[in-house]
């Protein structure tokens, strides 16, 4: 069997886990908005 490569460190920080025209998540100034307003 092939061993697999260990990872250290690994995670999501600096990737886009999604990006829409009416919702951001985790911009500067606020955590989570839909079409303008905090939610």
């Amino acid at each position: 069997m092939a061993e697999g490569k260990i990872l250290t460190g690994a995670g999501l920080r600096g990737q886009v886990a999604g990006k829409t025209a009416l919702s951001t998540v985790g911009k500067s100034g606020a955590g989570l908005t839909y079409r303008g307003y905090d939610v």
